[in-house]
């Protein structure tokens, strides 16, 4: 399992057990939020900067540059 997150903020979750190739992802995690509702600033310090699983592998934890 792979995960990377974007420059939007979503996580994208990968099962390399599939294919090596990471052009489609198996879970997709992101925050819906309305048009304009974002300006460039929250856009940016919305990035993930760290992703970490859980001890036990059912929960991903993740933070942005701000948290």
């Amino acid at each position: 399992m792979l995960a990377y997150s974007s420059s939007k903020g979503s996580i994208h979750l990968v099962d390399l057990r599939q294919s090596a190739l990471c052009d489609s992802h198996a879970k997709l995690f992101e925050e819906h939020d309305g048009p304009g509702s974002r300006s460039f600033f929250t856009k940016i310090i919305a990035c993930i900067s760290n992703i970490k699983v859980g001890k036990d592998g059912r929960y991903i934890l993740s933070r942005d540059y701000m948290t």
